[in-house]
């Protein structure tokens, strides 16, 4: 009974950021494949968002990194409290988080999940953290069909995620 209750602690370390308590990098792209095969044996489509925090780095270099760090648990929480049941956030590295939504069928359907998440972020008080604090995200979402490469989604949501830096950030690029 230890042995395997420790064994599932491990498995859970092995899959978890531990900074922000999400799916790390390994874990969200497992996530990625398998609703990749189970949607496109299904032939539906669904949605794949890149997520970043605007600049970041300046964050950290004003601030210090403890409290990057608290930004990254904090935003964490935002994204494990705004998605639904069946979508899924990871953290893939830094400042950069993917989310994997099953749910969003549809273009309009995707935006409105991203956007209800860019809104989550921008509306938090961050002043809770460090008076004068103000932190907002770019999004790149891009919807998937049946029969995609999954390499290809990711590099699309990351194209758009880009596009959304370019264009102003605190926004989402479809």
């Amino acid at each position: 009974r230890k042995l395997s209750s420790a064994l599932a602690r491990v498995e859970e370390l092995a899959e978890t950021d531990e900074l922000t308590g999400l799916a790390n990098r390994r874990r969200i792209l497992d996530v990625l494949l398998k609703v990749h095969e189970q949607q496109g044996n299904l032939g539906q489509s669904y949605a794949v968002a890149m997520l970043d925090v605007d600049h970041f780095k300046r964050i950290n270099d004003t601030f210090g990194h403890a409290l990057g760090d608290e930004v990254l648990r904090t935003l964490g929480a935002l994204l494990q409290g705004t998605k639904r049941v069946d979508d899924a956030a990871g953290r893939i590295g830094g400042e950069e988080f993917l989310l994997v939504l099953p749910g969003s069928t549809t273009a309009g359907e995707a935006n409105a999940m991203a956007e209800r998440l860019r809104l989550a972020v921008e509306g938090y008080d961050w002043s809770k953290l460090q008076p004068e604090l103000h932190v907002t995200a770019s999004i790149g979402l891009t919807v998937v069909e049946a029969g995609e490469d999954p390499e290809n989604v990711l590099r699309r949501a990351d194209e758009g995620l880009y596009e959304a830096k370019r264009s102003g950030r605190n926004r989402i690029s479809l």
